[in-house]
């Protein structure tokens, strides 16, 4: 139960932080006060969630978690809403990324 409560603040946090990178992002291609106004309250909400999270777990196992659940959708929203280009390089990181944060999740489950 606590590891799905942690998982869930978590998430929540990411998507939200996510969400605050395009708002960003989208505010260095357009300038609209509105984007940036956006990424504001989306980076603010994220870090309140963060805090729970933090509040719970070691730092040690929290800042490996948030790396991989904030940088692989981020990866993908880049892709998708930017379009980025990827190597073959940034996708071996990216699955290096998933696993070390697989094990890190099973191991303190």
């Amino acid at each position: 139960m606590r590891l799905l409560y942690l998982n869930l603040l978590l998430i929540s946090a990411a998507a939200v932080s996510i969400t605050g990178d395009i708002f960003s992002k989208t505010w260095t291609l357009h300038k609209s006060f509105w984007f940036f106004i956006g990424a504001l309250i989306a980076y603010n909400i994220s870090s309140i969630i963060w805090l729970f999270f933090l509040k719970d777990l070691r730092l040690s196992i929290a800042i490996p978690w948030w790396q991989a659940m904030v940088a692989v959708p981020a990866i993908l929203a880049g892709i998708i809403y930017f379009r980025e280009r990827l190597s073959i390089w940034d996708i071996l990181a990216i699955v290096f990324i998933v696993i070390g944060v697989l094990i890190l999740n099973f191991r303190h489950a």
